[in-house]
């Protein structure tokens, strides 16, 4: 399971800021997990999950994409 309070490397985002400066995501920071489901106390990430990219300046990116997800999981 992810959580909310895992980090995450970003590849691939072409993101440039005017006037044409190279300033790609590079990591997520996640705001928004599930309410119910908790691992820990923390909780999990869902493909519904909010959050938002940084550069390596820290600026602010946008919403990062989820594309892969595991519809189910059990638990003990």
């Amino acid at each position: 399971m992810l959580l909310l309070t895992d980090m995450h490397t970003v590849s691939g985002c072409p993101f440039v800021i005017p006037p044409g400066t190279p300033s790609p995501c590079l990591t997520v920071q996640w705001m928004v997990g599930a309410i119910q489901t908790k691992v820990n106390g923390t909780p999990v990430l869902l493909q519904t999950s909010v959050g938002l990219c940084f550069s390596a300046l820290q600026v602010p990116q946008g919403p990062p994409m989820v594309v892969n997800v595991q519809q189910q999981a059990m638990g003990t």
